[in-house]
């Protein structure tokens, strides 16, 4: 088990991939185990640094960027003394497994449920996280992006609802992944 000893799990029917279909049964479980990362090690927190520089990073100001990352940092350092665990745990927590995306087939518009990469779902999961970021009101962006941090490592937080909504509408529509070809 390792550092996710307290996760329980509960997986009914894995991600099947058939040859252009794909099955995919949404109830996982309530708390995941990391699926994009099995250890906290340097390079994956340090990924995660570099994307997170890089969404936060607006009309060239590098520097506001990384005063942004380093008050959330701090922020967490608080209350935690493993910084790296929890932006990585918090991170695994709002990264989708699968996705949807709109076709028009015979003048109707689906919702074809389709499959993520490990980085489409860690960029999905961390624009999540810095939207929810922006949405708290009262005090400083870099503190505001320290406490998302830590609820979506809990479990809570609006990024968090948003995968557990993105994975139910999949789970609802996945009769039409017979049409995954029609959006490549």
């Amino acid at each position: 088990m390792g550092i996710y000893s307290n996760v329980t799990h509960c997986i009914h029917r894995p991600i099947v991939l058939y040859r252009y279909r794909i099955y995919v049964s949404m109830t996982f479980f309530l708390r995941q185990q990391s699926v994009f990362m099995t250890s906290v090690d340097m390079s994956s927190y340090m990924e995660i640094r570099r994307m997170c520089l890089s969404l936060l990073t607006r009309s060239g100001h590098t520097c506001r960027a990384q005063r942004v990352w380093n008050q959330a940092i701090t922020h967490i350092s608080h209350d935690h003394a493993h910084v790296q665990h929890m932006v990585c745990q918090a991170l695994d927590m709002c990264a989708p497994i699968v996705s949807y995306r709109r076709v028009r087939v015979a003048g109707t518009s689906l919702q074809v449920p389709k499959l993520l990469t490990s980085h489409q779902a860690r960029a999905q999961g961390l624009r999540w996280i810095l939207e929810a970021a922006h949405r708290r009101h009262g005090y400083e962006y870099g503190m505001c992006l320290g406490d998302e941090f830590l609820d979506a490592a809990r479990g809570q937080g609006w990024a968090v609802q948003q995968r557990y909504e993105m994975h139910r509408i999949a789970e609802a529509n996945r009769a039409y992944t017979r049409y995954q070809w029609w959006t490549l």
